[in-house]
């Protein structure tokens, strides 16, 4: 279709910024450990949406979301790839009643498609 998945895309544009093989290398190494870190500390998912209209991801490179927001086709990555000398990933742990609650109201979601979201953070 000539149309290249994200994926493809991705690897291909973070090569471009790359002097040589070794320095893409280091590079993919770094990008690689933040999304692992990213992944962890972001286990709610529902931003995706967002991340799709905006970037009209289904029409531009053929990605669509599943019901549980894992991508399809499954090789496909996406992400807020925000980069500073200093930023660090972390976990968000464990919240609490209180907390989700808040969280639904914050996000405009009922409490409980929060919970579905977040149940693993779940106390």
């Amino acid at each position: 279709s000539g149309i290249m998945r994200g994926r493809e895309f991705y690897w291909k544009a973070l090569y471009s910024f790359s002097r040589d093989e070794a320095e893409h290398n280091d590079l993919r190494e770094s990008v690689d450990e933040m999304q692992k870190k990213f992944d962890e500390a972001n286990a709610e998912h529902t931003e995706k949406y967002k991340l799709f209209k905006l970037l009209n991801a289904t029409e531009t490179v053929q990605i669509s979301l599943t019901e549980s927001l894992a991508m399809y086709p499954a090789s496909s990555v996406c992400g807020w790839y925000i980069s500073h000398p200093q930023s660090h990933y972390f976990g968000i742990g464990k919240i609490g009643e209180d907390q989700l609650a808040d969280y639904a109201q914050r996000k405009g979601i009922s409490r409980d498609e929060a919970e579905k979201w977040l149940r693993q953070n779940m106390e």
